[in-house]
């Protein structure tokens, strides 16, 4: 997988965020990390959308 700049608004790359997100399973489940770490709301918008797929696809490794 390629370990670019610029997942999430904070620009993290894939392997800072697969960290992050192992840290925050312990403490919040899968919609808050997404609202954390991409700055969006459950709704079904598009960047909600593009950000659970990152998800997935970060947590997949």
């Amino acid at each position: 997988m390629n370990d670019v700049l610029g997942i999430t608004p904070l620009n993290l790359t894939r392997g800072q965020c697969y960290e992050l997100i192992n840290q925050l399973r312990t403490e919040l489940n899968q919609t808050e990390i997404i609202e954390r770490l991409w700055q969006c709301n459950k709704g079904g918008s598009a960047a909600c959308q593009e950000a659970y797929a990152q998800f997935k696809e970060i947590t997949q490794q």
